[in-house]
């Protein structure tokens, strides 16, 4: 699937003013979404004018089942990730990718890593 400039300006309004979004980019979703697949940032002020260059550079979406957001310190952060059925499983591959946490669907929350 081909990440579209609406689809990131969907995502900047929803991390700007509600913390964070997610788009599923696949039929079928596990419980756990674990990002770090490709990560693309832009500050907050630009990312709505920029949306097109952002949506380039996330590009084709690939394997990744899921497109995310969020807004840490006036950056926006568009984040490719995967889902998992098992926390075990989500918690390995998302320490190996170096993330902080792993999102629940199910509950809405994010679960740290360390």
């Amino acid at each position: 699937m081909r990440i579209t400039k609406n689809d990131v300006r969907l995502l900047t309004n929803e991390a700007t003013y509600n913390g964070g979004y997610t788009i599923p980019l696949a039929d079928v979703l596990g419980r756990y979404v674990v990002g770090g697949l490709k990560t693309v940032t832009a500050k907050i002020g630009d990312a709505l004018s920029q949306a097109e260059i952002i949506a380039e550079r996330l590009g084709e979406s690939g394997a990744a089942q899921t497109l995310g957001s969020w807004a840490h310190d006036g950056t926006v952060y568009f984040d490719l990730g995967d889902t998992w059925d098992s926390e075990a499983d989500a918690m390995r591959v998302a320490r190996e990718r170096g993330e902080l946490a792993i999102w629940d669907t199910w509950t809405n929350r994010e679960v740290a890593t360390a």
